[in-house]
């Protein structure tokens, strides 16, 4: 081959191969493109880049992530084996090894459950809403959170008066956000009674300011005078998209 003909490799085009702001500006019907930047393959429609292929990819923690997509596109989804980022407090705790990762548009979403339980008792003797006199550490969880998550809060509750008593639990919100105790994150019940009774709610939490929260549990009762003890709690959160 002559010399003047030779063109290095390296010199030569590869079709369909782009990064995601560079994709073909006329596309055809049809056209198939690999994005290096993504490592996504995409179809044109006629109308839009359809994914064809999208596996979960795998990282070891948020920074690693991070540093590997610096441009991730809405509903990506990364599994990270070590991560950094969920946190809990209480008796006992439990934070998986591995989470799954959801970007959202603007922010990573942790969607995988992490727990908190104490079984130490704490009682209450004033109206909602306050922290137990006692009780040893408080559950929590922290993660990160778009603008909404799912808490459940449950308890073993004992009342110390025979008449009537109502008694409440409730989500309290700190860290990128500020949120306090309201009616439509709270459960309560009442009590006829002092043997155990259990207490338990699931709550769709709104208005997050995302990033990293802390969940936490508030409690109280009211009606009739007379300290309630709050034992066995657990608390379990997971962002939602």
């Amino acid at each position: 081959m002559p010399i003047s003909n030779y063109v290095p490799t390296s010199a030569i085009a590869r079709p369909g191969v782009c990064t995601s702001t560079t994709r073909p500006a006329s596309p055809f019907e049809g056209q198939v493109i690999y994005e290096t930047d993504t490592d996504l393959i995409r179809v044109w429609t006629g109308a839009l880049w359809e994914i064809v292929i999208n596996t979960t990819k795998t990282y070891a923690n948020e920074a690693a992530r991070n540093a590997a997509i610096p441009t991730p596109y809405e509903g990506l989804e990364v599994y990270l084996t070590a991560p950094t980022a969920p946190a809990a407090t209480g008796g006992s705790t439990f934070i998986p090894a591995g989470i799954k990762t959801v970007y959202d548009g603007s922010n990573w979403v942790c969607v995988t459950e992490v727990s908190a339980r104490t079984d130490t008792s704490g009682t209450v003797d004033v109206n909602p809403w306050v922290a137990l006199t006692g009780g040893g550490t408080a559950p929590t969880v922290t993660l990160t959170t778009g603008t909404k998550a799912l808490v459940t809060l449950q308890s073993r509750v004992v009342c110390s008066v025979t008449s009537t008593q109502l008694f409440y639990l409730g989500v309290v919100v700190t860290g990128a956000s500020t949120i306090g105790v309201n009616s439509y994150w709270s459960t309560g019940r009442p009590s006829s009674n002092t043997s155990d009774q259990y207490i338990n709610g699931s709550f769709i939490v709104t208005g997050l300011t995302p990033g990293s929260n802390t969940f936490g549990i508030q409690y109280g009762r009211t009606n009739v005078g007379g300290a309630v003890t709050f034992a066995d709690r657990q608390i379990t959160a997971v962002g939602l998209l």
